[in-house]
């Protein structure tokens, strides 16, 4: 284990640019405790951060947590300790200044010898590390505010990366995310994310931008549900995905699997846009019926306005296993779901006032013709 120094100790660090370029800087230990240690790029100091904000910082680091934190008198570093961590080990906080567009990263090349890190073609730092990026903080903002959320969600990579250092991106940014509701930061950078619907999919590949909306909405339903525990359990379990998800509701005695609690989940995300009157369908189909392509991506949902006064007839081309289809009659106190069953044949749609198909992935991806005609 590495000795935590003094305050005023100097070094090198390398860190990320705003080209996406690894670059080095000077920094300065300016504060200490319980192990994490916030170092302050020497450009900045005095600047973009004071001795005040690194004292803000700390005390959400080890004193307090905002409102909805499952632990409000502990600090954000306390409450992932104890929730996620494996082994306990000094943590650098590197605070840098830059016109990037993240606001903060942990990479698992810092923990390598700088020589190994080098064959890969980078750098390392060699110790347990979070860097954060003030060069996101409004002027007249609190740095300390601003980032303490941002700190929660890297340095949950980090304690996640102890146990399983092959998880698929949207299960480690799902859980990272998870942190943030774990600690009272409901909906810090949402704000900054595209106006994705929140049914979107939240399954993204590992060469596309993580739906933070939608999984941040889908981890407060994974608690919700099931308490912290679920997030617990899924940090440290050593299968990925959605294999992960089924494996881990199984161990806690649930009959639910990951298809089911997304369903739920876009349920209620519908429900909610439904009370707010705000548009959800993307699709409509009246009493002519039609022929609706319909492109499925894994984890998202689409839906589809049902606006006929008559029965409808409906046959689906291209199911496959993994997808979903529900009717979803609005009453006055609430969604009654239906189960639909496509797969071996035509299913009668009755009219409705209002009413909305449901369309859906838990995992793969797909494209489907869905054939509506009027019921003879």
């Amino acid at each position: 284990m590495m000795t935590v120094p003094g305050i005023g100790h100097s070094q090198k660090f390398w860190t990320m640019n705003g080209s996406y370029q690894m670059e080095q800087v000077d920094a300065t230990l300016r504060g200490v405790r319980d192990d994490v240690m916030i170092y302050v790029d020497d450009s900045i100091w005095d600047r973009k951060i004071t001795p005040n904000d690194v004292a803000e910082l700390q005390t959400r680091l080890h004193d307090q947590t905002p409102e909805g934190s499952i632990q409000p008198h502990s600090g954000i570093i306390s409450v992932e300790r104890q929730l996620f961590q494996k082994e306990k080990t000094p943590v650098t906080l590197l605070l840098t200044e830059s016109d990037a567009p993240f606001e903060g990263f942990f990479t698992p090349m810092d923990l390598l010898p700088e020589t190994e890190a080098l064959q890969y073609g980078g750098h390392s730092n060699e110790r347990p590390m979070v860097h954060l990026n003030t060069g996101r903080v409004k002027e007249g903002d609190s740095p300390a505010a601003h980032l303490g959320p941002i700190f929660s969600h890297e340095v949950q990579h980090l304690y996640h990366y102890q146990h399983d250092q092959d998880e698929e991106t949207w299960l480690r940014e799902l859980l990272a995310q998870g942190a943030m509701n774990l600690t009272g930061h409901r909906d810090v950078e949402l704000e900054l994310q595209s106006k994705n619907s929140p049914t979107a999919p939240i399954l993204t590949g590992e060469e596309e931008m993580a739906n933070y909306p939608g999984l941040t909405s889908f981890a407060a339903h994974l608690q919700k549900e099931f308490g912290p525990e679920i997030l617990i359990r899924l940090n440290r379990h050593p299968a990925n995905g959605v294999e992960s998800v089924n494996a881990v509701l199984a161990e806690m005695g649930s009959d639910e699997t990951f298809d089911s609690v997304l369903r739920d989940h876009f349920v209620e995300q519908a429900e909610k846009r439904i009370a707010a009157g705000q548009a959800l369908e993307r699709y409509r189909v009246g009493d002519a019926g039609g022929l609706l392509p319909a492109q499925v991506r894994p984890g998202g949902a689409e839906f589809i306005d049902l606006s006929n006064s008559n029965p409808l007839n409906l046959t689906v081309d291209g199911w496959q296993d993994g997808l979903f289809l529900e009717r979803l009659v609005i009453g006055e106190h609430g969604v009654r779901r239906e189960p639909l069953d496509v797969g071996s044949g035509c299913v009668q749609l009755p009219p409705g006032r209002r009413q909305l198909l449901m369309l859906g992935s838990s995992e793969p991806a797909a494209s489907v013709q869905l054939s509506f005609s009027p019921s003879v």
